[in-house]
């Protein structure tokens, strides 16, 4: 799976059911609609397209930025077209919402002042002391930002 739909789905389950082929209780909503489309053309960019006007018809800055995260990944992750170039990320940590990796984690327990490394977190993880990974994708852990203020709240001393 793409990075970029793999991104997508791990947030929309509705999107992966449906392309997976799968029967869907209800239509999916506008916003999964949207999501639906831009894996479609991220998976086969020659025969799908995907019109900007529809990111701008969502008309909320959170999931205008989720695409724009997701396109950023389909031409860095998945494609040649970027030649090692990077771009920033359209995803912030204060808008992230949604997932942390366990770079993302490490880093923001070391400014809530809690002395976790990635190594460390690795560790601990191994030894089932530390939260269990909302999902993993690519092999690599994802938390919820709940997850994260969870365990911030548990081990924050002021």
């Amino acid at each position: 799976m793409k990075h970029s739909v793999g991104f997508v789905v791990a947030r929309f389950p509705n999107v992966r059911r449906r392309l997976d082929g799968q029967e869907l209780s209800q239509p999916l909503n506008d916003v999964e609609q949207v999501m639906y489309q831009l894996c479609l053309y991220f998976d086969h960019p020659r025969a799908h397209t995907f019109a900007l006007q529809q990111i701008y018809d969502l008309r909320d800055g959170k999931w205008i930025a989720f695409v724009l995260e997701a396109i950023r990944l389909f031409f860095e992750r998945d494609t040649y077209v970027m030649a090692g170039e990077t771009l920033p990320s359209f995803v912030q940590d204060s808008e992230r919402g949604a997932y942390f990796n366990q770079s993302d984690f490490a880093r923001y327990l070391q400014d809530q002042g809690i002395p976790y490394t990635q190594n460390k977190i690795a560790v601990y993880r191994k030894r089932g002391k530390f939260p269990s990974e909302d999902f993993i994708f690519d092999g690599k852990p994802f938390w919820l930002r709940e997850t994260v203020l969870r365990f911030v709240e548990e081990h924050h001393t002021p």
